[in-house]
């Protein structure tokens, strides 16, 4: 998880978000705030 996370690619059970996702795993991309808001000004 922490190789992943310096990647920006942070993951997590599935069962941490409640029983019916059990049998899954969570998988978020992240990025800055400042990519993230130069990513929302190119979509407004």
């Amino acid at each position: 998880m922490a190789y992943l996370a310096e990647k920006g690619i942070l993951v997590a059970p599935g069962d941490f978000y409640g029983e019916a996702g059990e049998r899954f795993v969570r998988v978020a991309f992240t990025a800055t705030d400042e990519r993230v808001e130069a990513a929302v000004k190119r979509l407004g």
